[in-house]
C-alpha cells in the first residue's frame, strides 16, 4: 500500500527538543545513580560530547568541561505545555534556516525547471539531471565542493612515524596516495608484516578466524526504483544477510547495492534477491571493481 501511496508529507523523524535547544545532561537530583541525557537534537554532531561528559561524571565525579547550559534543573514553572510547544516549533523551523557554512549542493536542476526534487520512493525528477552531473565529472573537468569533511595536516618530526602506527597500510612514497583499509573484504589493504600499527593483533586474530560475513557488492535488476538500506538480502527463499547501503552508479549505469552475506557463498556471480517495493528482484554478486577493476584511470 505503501508503494502506491506516495508521499504526501514530509517528516524527517521525531526529535526531542527542549524549550531552548540545549540537550538535558547530569545526574538527576534526588534519585542515587540516575542519570539523564536527552533532548540532543543533533546526534552525531553533539552525541559524541554528551557521551564523554556523562562518562566523565560517571567515573572521575564531575565532567572536564562547563556543562552548565544542560542542567536539568534549569527550567521552572514558567515552562508551561503551550510554552514548551511554541519553543520547540520554533527551534525546529529556526534552525534550519541558520547557514552555517556546511551546505553543499543536492544537484543542479535544468534551467527549465523548478529546483525541487519531487518526494518518491522510485527515481524522482533528480534522477537524469544527477545522470548528467556525473558523466560530466568523470569526461571532462569539475570541481568538487568536499569543504564539510574534514582534512588534516600532519607535520613535524615523526610525522611518518606516527601515521604509520595509525593506519594498517604503509605510507606512501611522496605524490602518491594510501587508502586507509577498512574491515569486511578490504583486508588485501592491511600489511600484516608491518612492525606495529594500532589493532594489529585484532586483525592478525581475524585473518586466521575471519568474521561469518563479510561486505559485498551486487548488482541489481532494478526497474525505476533502488534497494533501501537495511532491508533483507534472500538466498534460496531464506534471508541470510542484509543491505548496509545503495544507490545508482550513473556512469556504469547499474544500480549498486552493498550488504553484508555468509561467507561461504559470496562468490562471483552469485545470485541473490532484494525486495524493492514489495516486488522481488534478482541481484548478482560481483567480486570485481564495477568500474576501472585494474585501476587503469587512478595511474594516468
Amino acid at each position: 500500500m505503501l508503494s502506491r501511496a506516495g508521499s504526501k508529507n514530509v517528516i524527517s523523524e521525531p526529535f526531542t527538543f527542549a524549550r531552548d535547544g540545549n540537550p538535558l545532561v547530569e545526574p538527576v537530583p534526588g534519585l542515587r545513580v540516575y542519570w539523564a541525557a536527552c533532548a540532543v537534537m543533533a546526534g552525531f554532531s553533539q552525541g559524541g560530547g554528551v557521551g564523554l561528559t556523562l562518562a566523565e561524571w560517571m567515573i572521575e565525579g564531575k565532567p572536564s568541561r562547563d556543562v552548565f547550559a544542560m542542567d536539568v534543573a534549569r527550567f521552572s514553572d514558567f515552562c508551561t505545555v503551550p510554552y514548551t510547544r511554541a519553543k520547540v516549533r520554533e527551534n525546529y523551523q529556526r534552525r534550519f534556516a541558520v547557514g552555517y557554512g556546511l551546505e553543499h549542493v543536492n544537484y543542479f536542476a535544468p534551467e527549465t525547471e523548478t529546483a525541487f526534487e519531487q518526494p518518491t520512493f522510485r527515481r524522482s525528477n533528480a534522477f537524469a539531471p544527477v545522470a548528467a552531473e556525473c558523466n560530466a565529472v568523470r569526461t571532462q573537468v569539475r570541481i568538487n565542493e568536499i569543504h564539510n569533511f574534514s582534512k588534516f595536516e600532519v607535520t613535524g618530526v615523526g610525522a611518518e612515524d606516527w601515521l604509520n602506527r595509525l593506519m594498517a597500510n604503509t605510507m606512501p612514497q611522496n605524490g602518491r596516495i594510501v587508502l586507509r583499509p577498512m574491515e569486511m573484504g578490504l583486508e588485501r589493504f592491511v600489511r600484516y608484516g608491518k612492525a606495529d600499527f594500532i589493532g594489529r593483533d585484532t586483525a592478525t586474530a581475524d585473518r586466521g578466524s575471519p568474521p561469518d560475513r563479510r561486505l559485498n557488492a551486487l548488482i541489481v535488476d532494478a526497474s525505476d526504483a533502488d534497494v533501501s538500506a537495511d532491508g533483507p538480502i534472500f538466498h534460496d527463499g531464506t534471508v541470510v544477510g542484509f543491505v548496509t547501503s545503495s544507490g545508482y552508479a550513473h556512469f556504469s549505469r547499474k544500480s549498486i547495492a552493498l550488504g553484508m552475506v555468509p561467507r561461504e557463498i559470496a562468490d562471483d556471480g552469485e545470485h541473490f534477491e532484494f525486495k524493492i517495493l514489495g516486488e522481488r528482484r534478482a541481484e548478482t554478486l560481483t567480486t570485481t571493481p564495477i568500474l576501472d577493476p585494474q585501476g587503469l584511470r587512478m595511474r594516468i
